[in-house]
Formats: C-alpha cells, sequence, structure tokens
C-alpha cells in the first residue's frame, strides 16, 4: 500500500535505505513495522481523500543495522496543477534523540515515586516498631534487676542485647530514609573535639577489650580544642567506622587518626581516618563499600553479621558535612 515514487538523499541517509531500495515498492507492507502498518495506512487513505495528518509518531527501523529511529509524521494530499490529489506527501523529522530524552525524564520520575514511596514506608515502619522495642527492652532491664539464677540471667542478658541490636538497625533506617528523602538537618554547637573522640572509642572499647584488640587513638596537635558542627552525627560516623573494624579484625589493633588538613577563615577541613589490621577488602570490591544492605563479600555476611547500613550512612552523613 502506498507506493514510493519519491525519497531524497536526507530520507535515505536517516533509514538506511536507498532511493534504489524503496521507489516503486508499497512503503507499509515493505518499511513499517507490523504494529503501526494499519495506522500508517489509514493516514494515507485519509490524505487521499484530502485529510491532513500531524505529528504521528512511529518507530522506523533502519535497514543494515536495524536501528530505531523516532519519527515524527506529517502526511498531506499531494496535488498536480489542477487540484486533483495525485498522491500524498510525507514528511518526517527525527525525534530520537527527544523521545529518548523523555523517556529518561519518565522513568527517573518513576524512579524517584518509588524510591520515596519506599523511604516513607521504611520511616513509617521503623517507627511503628520502635515504640514496642522500646518498651521490651525497657521491662527487660527491670527484669534483669531482679533475682535470677544463672539461665534466667542469661537469658535476659540475650533479649537485652538482641533488643538493643533490633533497635540499632531500626534507628539506622530511620536515618537513611531521613537523609535521602532531605529530613534530617545538621544541628551545630560548639564541641569538644577529643572528648567527642575519646566518647566514640568508650563507646565501643568493650567490644573491641573482649576480642583482644588494642584501641589507639592519635590526635593532631596543632587542631583547635573546640570546633563548630554537629558533634552527635560526627560521633555517630566515627562509631559506625570503629564498630566496623572492630568487627572484621580478628587480632591486632584499630588505630583512629585526626588530622587537621588546612584552616580558613570561616573552615577547618579535618580528616577522621580509621585503621585495622583485620582482613581487608579487594580491590574490585571497593565499589560496594559504601552501598545500601551490602556487604563487599556475602560470606562476610554468615561469618561477621551486618546489614551493611552503617558505612553507607556514614558516607551520606558526612556528605552532608562537605566530606
Amino acid at each position: 500500500y502506498g507506493n514510493v515514487n519519491e525519497w531524497n538523499q536526507r530520507t535515505a541517509a536517516l533509514t538506511e535505505y536507498s532511493v534504489e531500495d524503496v521507489m516503486g515498492k508499497p512503503l507499509v507492507e515493505n518499511f513499517i513495522s507490523p504494529d503501526y502498518r494499519s495506522s500508517v495506512a489509514v493516514i494515507l487513505e485519509q490524505a487521499l481523500q484530502g485529510v491532513d495528518t500531524a505529528s504521528f509518531e512511529l518507530p522506523f527501523y533502519t535497514k543494515t543495522t536495524q536501528r530505531q529511529v523516532d519519527l515524527l509524521l506529517n502526511a498531506n494530499p499531494r496535488r498536480d496543477i489542477s487540484g486533483e490529489i495525485v498522491g500524498v506527501l510525507g514528511v518526517g523529522q527525527d525525534i530520537t534523540a527527544k523521545r529518548r530524552a523523555m523517556e529518561a525524564d519518565t522513568q527517573l520520575s518513576r524512579s524517584r515515586a518509588a524510591n520515596d514511596a519506599k523511604s516513607q514506608f521504611l520511616a513509617n515502619m521503623s517507627h511503628e516498631m520502635r515504640t514496642p522495642l522500646n518498651g521490651i527492652i525497657g521491662v527487660n532491664q527491670i527484669l534483669m534487676q531482679t533475682n535470677m539464677d544463672d539461665e534466667q540471667q542469661e537469658l535476659a542478658k540475650l533479649i537485652q542485647s538482641s533488643g538493643e541490636t533490633l533497635l540499632t538497625l531500626i534507628n539506622d533506617i530511620l536515618d537513611l530514609t531521613r537523609v535521602e528523602s532531605g529530613k534530617l538537618e545538621l544541628e551545630y554547637v560548639d564541641f569538644d573535639v577529643l572528648s567527642m573522640v575519646e566518647d566514640a572509642l568508650d563507646s565501643v572499647s568493650s567490644i573491641a577489650s573482649n576480642k583482644g584488640l588494642e584501641m589507639i587513638c592519635m590526635v593532631d596537635f596543632t587542631l583547635p580544642k573546640h570546633m563548630h558542627g554537629d558533634s552527635d552525627r560526627l560521633k555517630q560516623i566515627l562509631v559506625n567506622l570503629l564498630s566496623n573494624a572492630i568487627k572484621f579484625t580478628l587480632d591486632g589493633e584499630v588505630l583512629v587518626r585526626v588530622t587537621l588538613i588546612k584552616t580558613t577563615n570561616r573552615y577547618l577541613d579535618v580528616e577522621f581516618s580509621v585503621k585495622d589490621t583485620g582482613i581487608g577488602i579487594p580491590q574490585d570490591a571497593l565499589k560496594k563499600l559504601f552501598s545500601r544492605f551490602t556487604q563487599v563479600d556475602s560470606s562476610t555476611t554468615r561469618n561477621f553479621g551486618g546489614t551493611g547500613l552503617g558505612l553507607a550512612i556514614s558516607k551520606q552523613l558526612a556528605e552532608l558535612m562537605n566530606g
């Protein structure tokens, strides 16, 4: 249907069909994809009846590479000098780049909507779980102060440890959803740097001691005693890094170092680093290091536990602090 009697060089270059390939051949049956043949046939028939068709979109597959080209087609009656309709004049515009950009925008919008819905769901669930969990932990703390035999004490300690682990996970999920939704705001206060670092070390010292690990702290003597920033979030980052280092270190030491990099009139550029003598990270696994709910090796989850949230949260908190 619709024998081709004219085919310009621009169309030939775009479609990879030469003039010789198409001249005299039915357009619809030979060059239009099956899903669009009936629609194009209707457009050609309408044009032959004197009806213009503007801005009809259809895909066209090139001859050699079978690459999809998106076309915006305008079809108009072609008349002779007497005004009689003798054919159809079709003008196609390549809108492939525009269509791909629109599809990318649509996909991005859908992804953002899905991510927002997921974050809201996680936040709501975390809030709902935290309230009864705090009750369980609180009641168990009271229970541990009563007279119990050794077996009961061990069971109560297990409840306490499991509850606190779950509460930490829930708080991590809440932090993650707040950061991703832009709802987490830093609280800037003046704080003592050394005291903050010591508090972070105290939080993990018992775990390190139980494993026989040596904890070392080195603070740059040129660092001002006080800084202005969110000390709680900075401590959270350090605790996450230290906990991770201790978890994957079987023997040896964990070193935390605080170094003043540079000072300006308004800002201090300070580097906090944690180094350990643990199992290390393969070079090809570094790209997964800060991914959510991911560990660089699935076997480490079985051997050491963890959800893979701590480093992801630490990275995002550091970025909030321009780190």
